[in-house]
């Protein structure tokens, strides 16, 4: 079995852990503005060992716990070099006023990832957000309630495809999304240029504009301007 169908059977069957443990384990403000790999550290108590990845980013210093985290953990015990497989991540700090919620890529190959979403709270669950895809961008609502999360994924297409990703930040769920015209545009079925907030419900993206996602069509668009349409994506509840 590869790597990336264990990861998918992980991403279907796998139950979070319940557990008083955080997520998040160590959060340290430093001095350093430089960044350097990951590494995974292990520690013993009580003949118990439990591992960790250190994360040394721009000022801050942050530990994840492997036990609270049981894709990432699976993950790795299915990886022959474990040190190389964890100094490959990448850890993106998403900040949200006084808090700060973190993007973990990892798996990743040519250039495309999975995403895990995680929170220092330790009643939050952590999410695997994203497969076979590329982080664009994030963005808050007007009232900093949801947030939205943009990844897009190369096909043989000379478009990336988008899937956009809704977090209730009060409730720490998942939320989905549905066009107002009934059409499928999400879970990479069409590419999107930009996506923008109406309101703390609403979403407002532009799509390039042709009838079928098609290479030849692709070629067209491109050639006549980059015509754009627009597009209004409501949150579910």
């Amino acid at each position: 079995m590869s790597k990336r169908l264990i990861l998918i059977f992980l991403i279907l069957f796998t139950v979070a852990c319940q557990s008083n443990e955080p997520v998040i384990v160590k959060q340290e403000q430093t001095t350093s503005s430089t960044i350097s790999d990951p590494e995974l550290i292990e520690s013993e108590v009580e003949q118990e060992a439990d591992q960790y990845i250190e994360f040394s980013l721009p000022y801050e210093q942050v530990v994840i716990n492997l036990k609270m985290v049981p894709i990432l953990n699976e993950f790795l015990h299915f990886i022959d070099d474990k040190e190389k497989a964890v100094e490959k991540m990448n850890l993106l700090p998403i900040h949200l006023g006084e808090s700060t919620i973190y993007l973990l890529e990892f798996s990743c190959q040519q250039n495309q990832c999975s995403y895990l979403v995680l929170d220092q709270s330790k009643d939050n669950p952590t999410y695997l957000i994203a497969d076979l895809a590329k982080y664009a961008y994030t963005s808050i609502s007007p009232d900093k309630t949801m947030m939205f999360i943009k990844f897009n994924r190369k096909t043989s297409l000379s478009l990336p495809v988008t899937d956009l990703v809704i977090i209730d930040l009060e409730h720490w769920n998942i939320l989905p999304l549905k066009s107002q015209s009934g059409k499928e545009f999400l879970n990479y079925k069409w590419p999107i240029n930009t996506v923008t907030w109406i309101n703390e419900t609403t979403l407002l993206a532009h799509i390039p504009k042709m009838d079928e996602l098609t290479e030849d069509n692709i070629l067209d668009w491109k050639n006549s301007g980059n015509q754009t349409a627009e597009v209004i994506f409501q949150i579910e509840n």
